[in-house]
């Protein structure tokens, strides 16, 4: 039977030998950072349909629906206080939903307001927005070094929405934080097959060949994805800092 670290070795290889596919750029940072999407992941509707909708109605949704699309834009632009102030004006408006409590939870999460946020998200972790809750939470209990709760949080994330790349690199990077290189193998190579022009999820990889000690490998990849010099030494950093810490623990 081939042992652990043979069968890591083993299927890191293959993706190195998979990432010539790869897009010429480099993607966002390798922290988890993820990418806000406003749809509901977990296969249920978020909310009732409501029959024999007037005119106004059809109006009214279509405005919610562009004023969504504008929140998720000063998201992805870091205008969170923005971001929140257009929930509460939407609220004004149409009342409260499941997608304005996610946007503006995601907002104050990113604004670092970790208690807001969390009130947020656990109000939501029964609803059709649920496994996007359970990844916020999971952020936010990684942002509070509470790695244990992060990683159950994210590994709920993965269990209600499996085919979200999002959702696996970061319980990857989550697991690879604990020294448990298999398990986040599985989620990044999971990742990179569900998004392979996501060049965050193989910064990741390359990542976790250097921490696994695997330089050759990982520079395969690195050139792969045409990975500037400066940002391959920061990540050989990072692989010499968590192999410390993790020597340290042990």
């Amino acid at each position: 039977m081939m042992s652990p670290a043979k069968r890591l070795s083993s299927l890191l290889a293959i993706l190195v030998l998979s990432g010539c596919s790869l897009p010429q750029r480099l993607g966002p940072p390798v922290a988890p950072t993820p990418t806000p999407e406003i749809r509901p992941v977990d296969g249920v509707r978020a909310g009732p349909v409501r029959l024999g909708r007037d005119s106004r109605d059809g109006e009214r949704s279509e405005d919610q629906a562009i004023h969504s699309e504008l929140i998720r834009g000063m998201l992805e632009q870091g205008q969170y206080y923005a971001a929140v102030a257009h929930v509460e004006a939407q609220r004004l408006q149409g009342g409260d939903t499941a997608e304005l409590r996610w946007l503006e939870a995601e907002a104050r999460r990113r604004l670092g307001q970790l208690d807001q946020a969390r009130t947020g998200f656990e109000s939501l972790l029964r609803s059709a927005y649920g496994a996007r809750a359970e990844h916020g939470l999971g952020l936010i209990a990684a942002a509070e070094g509470r790695s244990e709760r992060a990683r159950g949080h994210l590994r709920n994330a993965v269990l209600r929405a499996p085919t979200v790349a999002e959702f696996r690199n970061d319980l990857g990077f989550a697991e690879m934080q604990q020294g448990q290189f298999e398990a986040a193998l599985t989620q990044l190579a999971t990742g990179v097959e569900l998004a392979p022009e996501d060049t965050r999820i193989r910064s990741n990889l390359v990542l976790l060949l250097l921490t696994t000690g695997d330089r050759s490998r990982a520079r395969d990849m690195a050139t792969s994805m045409a990975m500037p010099e400066p940002v391959f030494t920061r990540l050989q950093t990072q692989a010499d800092t968590l192999r410390r810490r993790l020597a340290a623990t042990r």
